[in-house]
């Protein structure tokens, strides 16, 4: 599960990269300084600090050497593994999957490259994009621990989540600022809790959705995929309905293969004809 979260967090990087390279039309350099910026706030974190490093690095002759850098990313199968997992369990862990599937998208370059059209500019403001990563960034952390919560629920571990947040805070690739305030979140509510209903997380959560929001709405406009990001808001967005259109889905499925319902009104198993009146 480290490396599930690790996928996704590295995705939603490469989306923050890519809005800002290709869609704010900004240097490498400037981009350097942003997430070194950044690395002294709330997204302070390992990954965020070698980013830095990543996109300022120059070739011998002076260019930045992301620039020669095939755009095809290898996986090693953890994240596949998690993602795998999260469906195994039943547990919802869109961000993490995403990342994985970008990787696939990354290696399907002679399909990419005929299909290829460039982006639009993008009006974002650097604030919203932090708003956005960070919002990410929490939901791959969230959606990691409740997978982590699942499966121990399911084989019976008893798994402390403080306790791996504390371990992973200590010195790892996930190593971030953000690990202190999941670990005292998984301290704040009861076991097997979704750790955004801890009232300071869910608070954090709310405080960046708007820059999300207007993120991932940039991007959109532009032309430009951000998965991380985009799945980090849909599972957001589901996971604060109070009603979903799983009903919808349930009458469709009785509908055409009677697999049956259940009814808010009364228990037991229903069957109905739903031929429109």
């Amino acid at each position: 599960m480290h490396n599930g979260i690790e996928y996704a967090v590295m995705q939603a990087l490469a989306e923050a990269y890519d809005l800002m390279r290709h869609g704010l039309g900004m240097t490498p350099d400037a981009i350097g300084d942003v997430f070194a910026r950044w690395n002294r706030g709330s997204l302070e974190s390992y990954l965020v600090e070698i980013a830095a490093d990543v996109v300022r690095t120059r070739d011998d002759d002076g260019a930045p050497l992301l620039d020669k850098v095939v755009d095809r990313a290898g996986q090693k199968g953890t994240g596949r593994w998690a993602s795998l997992a999260a469906l195994d369990y039943g547990a919802p862990a869109p961000t993490i999957a995403e990342a994985v599937f970008a990787r696939a998208v990354s290696a399907r370059g002679d399909d990419r490259r005929a299909l290829a059209v460039s982006p639009s500019p993008v009006v974002l403001s650097l604030e919203d994009l932090e708003s956005g990563l960070g919002a990410a960034t929490l939901a791959a952390f969230v959606q990691g621990f409740d997978l982590i919560a699942a499966a121990d629920a399911a084989e019976g571990w008893s798994v402390d989540q403080a306790a791996v947040a504390r371990v992973w805070r200590a010195g790892c690739i996930l190593r971030a600022a953000l690990l202190d305030r999941l670990a005292e979140a998984a301290s704040a509510v009861p076991p097997g809790t979704l750790l955004l209903r801890a009232p300071d997380l869910g608070a954090e959560m709310r405080a960046a959705l708007p820059g999300l929001r207007r993120t991932v709405a940039a991007a959109a406009g532009g032309g430009i995929a951000v998965p991380a990001m985009m799945s980090a808001l849909a599972w957001v967005d589901g996971m604060s309905r109070e009603r979903v259109p799983a009903d919808f889905l349930q009458g469709l499925r009785d509908r055409f293969g009677a697999h049956r319902f259940e009814r808010t009104d009364r228990p037991g198993s229903h069957h109905a004809e739903w031929r429109g009146r």
